[in-house]
């Protein structure tokens, strides 16, 4: 019994390790999108991670929080 419970903990800790290591992994990215043309913020555009189904629209003052996979991702 003691046994199984000493192996119940190891894994526990590994998966803690894993959620730990993968939330990390992730940037959170904040902007705001603006028309060129007229600099008027963009409600409901579509911002999205290249080559990835990962996205968000903005709000009604143009901005967005979108978790991409790294610091280097494209939108």
């Amino acid at each position: 019994m003691k046994t199984k419970l000493s192996n119940l903990r190891c894994y526990l800790v590994a998966l803690l390790a894993a959620i730990a290591m993968s939330a990390t992994a992730q940037v959170t990215v904040k902007g705001v999108v603006l028309d060129p043309a007229t600099g008027e913020s963009l409600i409901g555009a579509s911002v999205i991670e290249k080559g990835t189904k990962n996205g968000a629209t903005t709000g009604i003052d143009g901005d967005f929080s979108l978790k991409v996979s790294s610091a280097d991702a494209t939108l």
